[in-house]
């Protein structure tokens, strides 16, 4: 994790490219729960209510999905094991999304029905939003971030709630609409971060 600032090797151009990399990752997530929550309102999600939705979900499916592997991609992360932890989450997950791709090609079924209307599928892709948690969790106790606590806490219960159906469709609404905005109150507090802080003391991670 990023310690403290000043300490350790030498900042680098490539620790800045990194460090706004990983930033862009979690802007892009933020992004793409944005458009899925624009393209999810005034329905449940059945099969017709998500075929009308085609090119949005998907589009933020897939963005939320680049995203995430920009940012463990790029995170300064010392502790080795966690840092090993996300990647691969990110790689099980993306592994999962590719996989359903493929299913629902062979099974001539709509991806985003199986992807997000079967527990399988979303089992599948699930990886990526742990990942995706994790991160959260990284800026938690670093930095503490409050936002990236309730997100990293909410995101579990909204999969969970869908996959055994102990939320409705209103409840699924209301919890995605905090999640996104957690995500977006996130983003646009380390876009206003001094880099040096993500960057930290290199020499524990080097």
């Amino acid at each position: 994790m990023a310690a403290s600032e000043g300490q350790g090797a030498a900042v680098e151009a490539r620790d800045v490219r990194e460090v706004l990399l990983y930033r862009a990752g979690i802007a892009v997530c933020a992004g793409a729960m944005v458009l899925a929550l624009a393209a999810s309102a005034g329905g449940p999600a059945g099969a017709d209510w998500l075929a009308h939705r085609r090119l949005p979900l998907t589009a933020a499916v897939l963005l939320l999905t680049a995203g995430t592997g920009l940012s463990v991609a790029t995170i300064h992360l010392y502790i080795r094991g966690f840092r090993a932890l996300l990647r691969w989450l990110y790689a099980a997950g993306a592994a999962g999304l590719l996989l359903v791709v493929v299913w629902a090609g062979l099974s001539g079924r709509a991806f985003l029905g199986l992807l997000l209307g079967s527990p399988v599928g979303l089992v599948a892709w699930g990886p990526v939003l742990a990942a995706l948690c994790g991160v959260a969790v990284k800026e938690a106790v670093c930095f503490g971030r409050i936002e990236a606590v309730l997100f990293a806490t909410l995101t579990p219960l909204l999969v969970a709630g869908r996959l055994w159906g102990f939320l409705g469709p209103r409840s699924l609404q209301l919890l995605f609409a905090a999640d996104t905005v957690l995500l977006c109150v996130f983003a646009v507090a380390k876009a206003r971060m001094p880099v040096e802080r993500d960057i930290g003391d290199k020499s524990l991670y080097t």
